[in-house]
């Protein structure tokens, strides 16, 4: 290879590696979520921010849901039970990088921050 070619050879290594080091961290910027069921039977599990309201679907018992959200805001997450309960958890401020996890129980939603490895 010639030597007049190394400067646009390393010009688009290095673009190259700006870009993957940007998406990278981009998609762990995200915050995580994990949704647990710990009564004894199936919920239906939504959460709402801002304006948006996003069904998760049916949570068999002991079941857990991890999704994340390009977004920052604040969060409520609801659950149906079979017999027409339903159960809301308080507002949970999210942005990136951070983890929040949410227990269901026959009491309540618990929602706190966690680490990406619980």
């Amino acid at each position: 290879m010639s030597l007049k070619y190394l400067p646009i050879t390393l010009t688009v290594v290095l673009l190259a590696s700006t870009l993957l080091i940007y998406i990278l961290m981009f998609q762990l910027a995200q915050p995580m979520f994990t949704v647990t069921n710990s009564t004894d039977e199936s919920l239906s599990v939504s959460i709402s921010w801002r304006d948006n309201v996003k069904q998760l679907g049916e949570l068999e018992s002991g079941g857990k849901l991890e999704f994340n959200i390009a977004d920052e805001a604040a969060m409520v997450i609801r659950a149906s039970t079979d017999d027409g309960r339903e159960l809301v958890s308080q507002d949970i401020y999210f942005t990136g990088g951070m983890t929040v996890l949410a227990e269901i129980t026959v009491s309540g939603i618990a929602v706190k921050y966690g680490h990406r490895d619980e």
